[in-house]
């Protein structure tokens, strides 16, 4: 018998709403977990121009004090200028892991997180995603109550076929008893999302989803069903597209042994 998921937000299978159900046994390769030295190396120089923010998640737990973003964690970078370089590379052209931005100013937020606690739910899994505008615009809910305030979704498609619906989105203070907003930036708590405090979802949602000011004609289509850019997406060979010009970086931990 296969552990059940749903496929719903992360604290609405916990408010008992699950439809579509599927099963760990159908998620294929969608179980990955990979450290940051292996994710960013799929940010070509192609990608890194052809995006402005680029929002990055330390799903790990309990670890990496001391790297360029802990667990639990996310900093989302921001372009100075057009054109202008957003990572330090090395002489292979890989990010360094170390030192990852060009200049320290370039981080427009640092918050703390609450990522997927793991089984029998998911621990969110690693790669580099654009964001679903429409789904993000469909389930919009703004109140500091809703289990999921100011979601803005990952745009991601399982193996099974299944429309993954996991989110940066706001938590109420208490769920299930606990202090949520105790949980953020130390602890892994949801069932796959990315929770964040209500305040930083707002802003998150409206930056990117709702105004179109940081949006462009020129995004490079993404392989909805691959967590990580093929090679030909990464070298600039795909169609372009109208959305927004965000990257969502997904990652658990640091690991030397991927350079």
């Amino acid at each position: 018998m296969p552990t059940v998921l749903f496929n719903t937000d992360n604290d609405e299978e916990y408010m008992g709403r699950p439809d579509m159900p599927y099963s760990m046994d159908t998620m294929g390769a969608d179980n990955n977990y990979w450290p940051f030295e292996k994710v960013s190396a799929y940010i070509s120089p192609f990608l890194e121009q052809s995006f402005d923010f680029f929002a990055f998640v330390n799903t790990n737990q309990g670890a990496d004090a001391d790297q360029f973003l802990p667990s639990q964690n996310m900093k989302i970078v921001r372009r100075a200028s057009p054109g202008t370089a957003v990572f330090n590379r090395d002489h292979s052209g890989r990010i360094v892991a170390a030192k990852p931005l060009v200049n320290d100013t370039l981080v427009w937020k640092h918050v703390g997180v609450s990522t997927g606690k793991g089984p029998p739910h998911i621990y969110t899994y690693s790669g580099i995603f654009r964001l679903n505008v429409g789904l993000s615009k469909a389930r919009h809910f703004t109140s500091w109550d809703a289990f999921m305030s100011c979601s803005s979704y990952i745009d991601y498609v399982y193996d099974s076929g299944v429309e993954a619906h996991v989110a940066i989105h706001g938590t109420p203070h208490y769920s299930g008893g606990r202090d949520s907003w105790a949980l953020l930036g130390n602890h892994r708590a949801s069932e796959g999302c990315c929770r964040v405090h209500p305040s930083e979802a707002i802003e998150i949602n409206k930056q990117f989803i709702f105004e179109e000011a940081n949006w462009s004609d020129a995004v490079p289509k993404f392989d909805r069903n691959s967590p990580l850019p093929s090679a030909a997406l990464m070298q600039g060979n795909v169609p372009m597209e109208r959305g927004p010009k965000v990257m969502v970086i997904l990652f658990q931990g640091y690991d030397p042994r991927y350079i």
